[in-house]
C-alpha cells in the first residue's frame, strides 16, 4: 500500500477554501472528507490520482467553505484513513478582523529549527515561507534535464521530512501541528544556484518542482512565466513578488520585476487604493527594498524599478508594509529613514553563514545586534501593524508599530 511520505499539509487557507497537499511513494488514489467541527455535513471531495509525472504529489482544494469556522480534514489514500488535520478557516475579504501573520526566510537544512517551535506557540493564522529555502544550491554538477528535476524535486522534500534536521523541525512545528502555510516566493538559492534567473539552465525543471511542491493561491504568474502571487485576508493583500525570475544583472536602468509583473502589482495597488474591500497591503520582497542597504542584488542594485515601486505605491503609502528576508540579520526600518516601512526577516536558525547584506546601524531604524536566528510576526488590526523579529527562543527581539492611514 503507499504511504504519505510526506503530508498532508496545510497550504493557501483562505476565508472559503484551503490547498490539502500530499506526496505518496507510489500511485495511489486520494480522497478527503472535510467536516464543520461545529455543526454541518461532511463533504466528501473527488479523488484525486497521484502518478510520476508529478513525483506522486497533488493538492487537493477544499472549497465552499465558510469564514471564521474550525474544520477537520481527513485524508485517506487507496480508501485508508491517512492523516487528520483541523483548521480554523481565515476571515472573509472585507472583514476588518486583527490578522496575525508570520515569515520565515533563509534557511539551512543541515541544522534544526528550533524556532518553528517558537512560532507554532505564538498561534498565528499561518506562516509565509520567503527566499532561500534553503542554501545548498542543489543543481551544482547537474549534466541533464532529467537529473535537475530528480535534484529540485528532492530539495523540496527533504525540507518537509525527517531525512533532514531542519525538515524534522518543519514536520513536527508545520506540517503535524497543522499551522497552514500561507504563501512561498523564491530567491536564488530556492531556484539551484547563487545568483540565478529565468536564463539559467534547467529553468523549466526548476520551475515543474516548484509547483509540484508549493501550491499557490488563485491569483498567480505561473502561466505567464512568473512566481508572483497574492493572499486575499480580510481587508489586507498580501503580495508576494518575483524578483528572481526576469531580472537582469544589477544596473540603474536594469530591469527586476518584468512587464507583466509590474501591470499585475499595480492592479492590487488600484486594489487597496480603491479601499472597498482591502485597504492594507504587505508587499513581500526576497531581497531588502530599502536603499539604504547596499546589496547590489537587492533593490539598491536596480535604481529605476526602486524609483518606479515607490511611486506606484505613493497613492497608498501610508497603508503598506514591506516584507524582506536575504540579509540573515533581523531589521526594521521606518520613514523618515526610507519611504517604505519593512520588517528584514532574520534567517531561521542559530546556525548557517550570517548578515549577508553587511549591515549597519544607519541603514536601520531598528537593528539586531547579533545575527541570531528567529522569524517575524506582523499583527494587523484597522489602526496599524506591529512589526516584530522574534529570537529562536521566543523572546521578542525588535518591535515597532506602524500606523495605518
Amino acid at each position: 500500500m503507499p504511504n504519505l511520505t510526506p503530508g498532508p499539509i496545510l497550504f493557501d487557507l483562505g476565508a472559503d477554501h484551503v490547498q490539502l497537499w500530499a506526496r505518496t511513494d507510489g500511485p495511489a488514489a486520494l480522497h478527503v472528507v472535510c467536516t464543520p467541527l461545529d455543526v454541518g455535513e461532511p463533504v466528501i471531495f473527488p479523488a484525486v490520482t497521484t502518478d510520476a509525472a508529478s513525483d506522486y504529489t497533488a493538492a487537493i482544494l477544499i472549497a465552499g467553505l465558510t469564514p471564521g469556522t474550525v474544520y477537520q480534514a481527513e485524508l485517506s489514500v487507496d480508501g485508508v484513513a491517512a492523516g487528520l488535520r483541523q483548521f480554523t478557516t481565515l476571515p472573509a475579504e472585507g472583514d476588518p478582523a486583527e490578522l496575525r501573520l508570520a515569515f520565515v526566510s533563509d534557511t539551512f537544512r543541515a541544522y534544526p529549527a528550533p524556532a518553528l517551535g517558537a512560532l507554532r506557540a505564538l498561534w498565528p493564522m499561518g506562516v509565509f515561507v520567503i527566499g532561500d529555502h534553503d542554501h545548498t544550491n542543489y543543481l551544482s554538477n547537474t549534466s541533464t534535464a532529467t537529473g535537475a528535476l530528480m535534484k529540485a524535486r528532492n530539495a523540496h522534500r527533504c525540507l518537509r521530512d525527517d531525512s533532514t534536521e531542519l525538515g524534522a523541525d518543519v514536520c513536527e512545528f508545520i506540517i503535524d501541528a497543522g499551522v497552514p502555510i500561507l504563501g512561498h516566493i523564491a530567491d536564488d538559492h530556492d531556484c539551484g544556484a547563487d545568483n540565478r534567473n529565468k536564463s539559467g539552465k534547467w529553468w523549466p525543471e526548476v520551475l515543474q518542482a516548484m509547483r509540484e511542491y508549493w501550491p499557490v493561491s488563485a491569483d498567480h504568474g505561473y502561466l505567464e512565466g512568473y512566481m508572483y502571487s497574492s493572499v486575499r485576508i480580510g481587508r489586507t493583500i498580501v503580495a508576494l513578488l518575483d524578483t528572481r525570475t526576469h531580472r537582469d544583472t544589477p544596473g540603474t536602468h536594469k530591469k527586476l520585476l518584468g512587464d507583466e509583473q509590474w501591470e499585475w502589482l499595480g492592479g492590487v495597488v488600484d486594489e487597496v487604493g480603491a479601499g472597498q474591500t482591502f485597504d492594507r497591503l504587505v508587499l513581500v520582497s526576497p531581497v531588502p527594498v530599502n536603499p539604504l542597504q547596499h546589496k547590489l542584488d537587492s533593490w539598491f542594485g536596480y535604481t529605476d524599478e526602486r524609483v518606479r515601486l515607490v511611486e506606484m505605491l505613493a497613492p497608498i503609502v501610508g497603508r503598506v508594509v514591506v516584507v524582506s528576508g536575504d540579509c540573515h540579520w533581523g531589521s526594521i526600518a521606518l520613514p523618515p529613514i526610507v519611504a517604505l516601512p519593512e520588517i528584514n526577516i532574520p534567517k531561521l536558525q542559530e546556525q548557517g553563514f550570517a548578515n549577508t547584506c553587511n549591515n549597519a546601524a544607519p541603514q536601520w531604524t531598528l537593528n539586531s545586534l547579533t545575527p541570531g536566528g528567529g522569524f517575524g510576526l506582523l499583527t494587523i488590526n484597522p489602526a496599524a501593524v506591529l512589526v516584530e523579529i522574534y529570537n529562536a527562543d521566543g523572546s521578542l527581539r525588535l518591535s515597532a508599530t506602524v500606523p495605518l492611514v
